[in-house]
């Protein structure tokens, strides 16, 4: 698989502007940097901001010094000509700069592709609306290092939570009793300041006097974890909204997970259910490792179908099956946390917990294997 094109598509009519969009490769290099860009219309404004702007290496993201792109107002999308072929596996991430003076919820929604020179489709991520740059890991994204978490309204609103709650698949909560701060705090006798989130107590109902709240404006809540953890490690992120009332204010926020360079690297979005919200941002699929090819050795001569043992040919069907179903289950897996972060899809077997299915049967003894499959 080689890549030639990187795409930023809207779907909806809305304007996209960017400052940046970095395509890294393993070694650091910005493979993007000064290569061909266009995009569906040019804004008319004395700044020009022509699609050029988004592989000039510039990444001010303030609009009023004339560094981004803008398009009118339609289904937009932006295009960057790689000028060659690279192969999927040498890209590493893309970095997205979005606009940070205002109007940042212009690119929530809007889908990020890498394509081939034929314009088919090799990787897609849905980009959100967050005002800090967003880092969309195409391959290797379980050794990224975290440092952050954040929720963050992108329309102007009240943000207030009981705990969030950070775990790693030992169910320690990485974020109790970590440094928090917010955009601001709601003047009340109950002092709903931002540590409240991390206190360890979960109580929902805003009359206790446990819930964080600030004023009604561009809201956000950041948890600084004070030391760097793999992005692997994190199981998932549960979230107490408020249960006595108000529980919509919490639609349409977005929890991040950001890594220590201060990139957003995941991302989900809140609806508005009262009391607890999980987001699994990792689960024990995520550790399943899968090879993805199985030697000829192993299957017998497959030159002659007369020299192919009939067992392992049986085996090497019943692999293909299986390989089906857990490539199926991790696609689920991915379709429920909201992401394509481009995960290790050549996965190998690391989990010895891990149960096949019965109807694929016991490998290490003929006779156990299920009929409905010899």
């Amino acid at each position: 698989m080689a890549v030639r094109f990187v795409k930023i598509q809207h779907y909806r009519n809305e304007y996209l502007h960017v400052s940046q969009v970095e395509v890294l490769t393993f070694d650091g290099k910005n493979i993007a940097l000064g290569k061909k860009a266009t995009q569906s219309s040019v804004y008319s404004h004395s700044k020009n901001p022509i699609a050029e702007r988004a592989v000039d290496g510039n990444t001010e993201t303030d609009w009023n010094r004339g560094n981004l792109t803008h398009t009118n107002q339609e289904k937009s999308w932006l295009l960057i000509d790689l000028g060659q072929n690279y192969p999927f596996q040498s890209i590493h991430r893309i970095n997205v700069y979005n606009r940070t003076d205002c109007c940042n919820e212009r690119l929530e929604e809007a889908v990020l592709y890498l394509l081939d020179d034929h314009e088919k489709e090799l990787f897609s991520n849905v980009l959100c609306g967050a005002m800090i740059p967003q880092a969309i890991y195409v391959n290797k994204i379980e050794n990224v290092k975290v440092r952050k978490v954040k929720i963050e309204h992108i329309r102007s609103e009240y943000l207030h939570v009981s705990q969030v709650e950070v775990l790693t698949f030992d169910g320690k909560n990485i974020a109790l009793g970590k440094k928090a701060t917010q955009s601001s705090v709601y003047s009340h006798s109950k002092n709903p300041i931002a540590e409240r989130a991390v206190d360890g107590n979960t109580e929902t109902d805003w009359n206790r006097g446990n819930l964080t709240h600030t004023n009604q404006e561009k809201s956000w809540l950041l948890i600084d974890l004070e030391q760097e953890y793999l992005f692997k490690d994190i199981n998932k992120i549960i979230t107490y909204n408020r249960s006595d009332g108000c529980n919509e204010r919490l639609s349409g926020a977005i929890l991040q997970i950001i890594s220590s360079d201060n990139f957003v690297i995941w991302h989900s979005t809140f609806n508005s259910r009262p009391f607890a919200q999980v987001k699994v941002v990792n689960d024990k699929l995520f550790k399943l490792k899968l090879s993805s090819s199985v030697s000829n050795s192993a299957l017998g001569d497959t030159s002659s179908p007369s020299q192919v043992d009939p067992f392992q040919a049986f085996q090497n069907a019943q692999y293909r099956q299986f390989q089906e179903f857990l490539q199926l289950q991790f696609q689920q897996f991915r379709e429920l946390n909201g992401q394509n972060q481009g995960l290790d899809q050549n996965l190998q077997f690391q989990n010895p917990q891990f149960q096949l299915p019965s109807q694929y049967g016991n490998y290490s003894n003929q006779e156990n294997i299920d009929p409905y499959f010899r």
